[in-house]
């Protein structure tokens, strides 16, 4: 089978970052820290060193003097511009420019659990850099000169393929954001009542928002549940440029962008090591959109057969914020939840048993289809979105490829408009074929909806019993 490159990032969908964050400090004159060899790393163009306010700057321009202790005095202004011209001047400038030198770090809480994700991003015209660590998984990304390297989690491969060919024309834009035109009435409202203030090194503002006036502000009117309050504070160099945006939501979320350089000149280098990457082929023109390999959707149209018509499996499945295990043998089932609270509940022999909220309780006669529906169907429904299989028309690819272990990867995309979600799928099938895992992420547009993963084990077992709680 042809192995080729293949990469589906899943948690990219980073441009509201650049408006959305948390409350903490950055120095703006250290250098970002990376594991990134000194010759894999952007060299960032010679700046002047951060200028104090001229003596010619009016008070209303800067404060009469540097605060004792770097402590925070309040400015009228920063070189004789409010806060909303800062911003509006940054949006401006941050929109019509090419090349980029950030670092964004995000936090984001699911049921009081923090998710962590830190990227460090450099792009410069078609030439790109980037890091992503998130959960123990590391990522890196060199776009030079027409040629692509990929070290994924220690993976290495390389192809001559254009960053935008290979990932799409809208990738560097989903990457970096979008910058609206003009200030929001209620944004506009704030920053012109923020206090500006100035601690010898550089100027900050803070603008808050209540969940009503956050609700206003979103251009898609989310859900209650999408959209909570925020603080957002600006960072800004002496010279009037946004060195970082802070933000903190009322739900326990932040997440920071260090702005080292935009608009300004950027140059990368491809890794030192380039040998050690191995070199493949993608198909003429390195745009997967149209591609749909027979042979590979073929292979998984066997893995969704197989799996749905398996009389022994074995089913583990979690989401962000439950665990679900289902068992089938013939007619005996199982299934177990666990969310909110714990449920059990069993169908062994005709019979049926559950256990909910503590409770356990038995039905003695002959398993009903009412029965059957109310505590199997609803979440089998659930668990098997992994093996009922997409029709080839609805793909924009598919390909398949092994990996360094054996295992066969199959991946691809899934878009079927309307009010359903594009899906992105990758299946693994071990090398012995005694495990299958599928891991589906879900996009509405741009916007990153969640993902879902599933373990399929004792596929086919004849060993696999299911027995009744005592």
């Amino acid at each position: 089978m042809k192995k080729k490159l293949v990469l589906l990032i899943c948690f990219l969908v980073l441009g509201a970052l650049l408006l959305c964050g948390c409350d903490i400090s950055v120095d703006i004159d250290d250098e970002p820290k990376t594991d990134v060899t000194e010759a894999q790393e952007t060299e960032k163009p010679t700046e002047k060193p951060t200028e104090k306010p001229t003596e010619k700057a009016t008070e209303e321009k800067k404060p009469n003097k540097e605060p004792e202790n770097n402590e925070p005095e309040k400015v009228d202004s920063i070189n004789g511009k409010s806060a909303s011209q800062i911003v509006e001047k940054f949006f401006e400038d941050y929109s019509s420019a090419k090349s980029f030198d950030m670092i964004i770090n995000d936090c984001t809480v699911i049921d009081d659990e923090p998710y962590e994700m830190h990227m460090e991003l450099k792009i410069s015209g078609d030439d790109i850099y980037m890091l992503m660590s998130e959960d123990g998984f590391d990522m890196e990304i060199w776009g030079v000169d027409g040629m692509l390297y990929i070290d994924n989690d220690g993976e290495k491969l390389k192809t001559q393929a254009d960053i935008n060919d290979y990932f799409g024309e809208e990738f560097v834009e989903m990457l970096v954001g979008n910058m609206p035109t003009e200030l929001h009435r209620i944004y506009k409202n704030k920053l012109d009542a923020a206090e500006v203030t100035f601690n010898g090194m550089s100027y900050s503002f803070t603008v808050t928002f209540s969940y009503e006036e956050a609700l206003e502000m979103a251009e898609d009117k989310e859900t209650e549940e999408e959209v909570c309050g925020f603080s957002e504070t600006y960072v800004v160099a002496s010279d009037g440029t946004v060195k970082a945006i802070l933000s903190d939501y009322e739900n326990g979320s932040s997440s920071s962008v260090e702005l080292n350089s935009y608009g300004k000149s950027v140059k990368i280098s491809a890794p030192i090591n380039p040998d050690d990457f191995e070199e493949v082929e993608i198909d003429e023109g390195g745009d997967y959109d149209d591609e749909v390999d027979p042979e590979a959707y073929a292979l998984y149209y066997d893995l969704c057969v197989l799996l749905k018509s398996a009389d022994t499996l074995v089913l583990i499945s979690q989401d962000e914020e439950s665990l679900a295990n289902y068992t089938v043998t013939g007619d005996n089932k199982y299934v177990m939840g666990l969310g909110d609270s714990r449920f059990e509940a069993w169908i062994v022999d005709d019979r049926a048993y559950a256990l909910s909220g503590g409770s356990f309780s038995v039905i003695d006669e002959t398993v009903t289809d009412g029965f059957y529906e109310y505590y199997f169907e609803s979440i089998e429904e659930y668990l098997t979105y992994a093996y009922e299989w997409n029709d080839i028309e609805w793909m924009s690819y598919i390909y398949s490829y092994e990996d360094d272990l054996g295992n066969t990867i199959i991946e691809f995309e899934v878009s079927r408009g309307g009010n359903f979600f594009d899906k992105c799928y990758t299946y693994t099938v071990s090398n012995e074929g005694r495990t299958i895992e599928v891991d589906i992420w879900y996009f509405s547009g741009e916007d990153f909806m969640g993902s879902m993963y599933y373990r399929f084990d004792c596929i086919n077992d004849p060993d696999l019993t299911i027995v009744a709680p005592l």
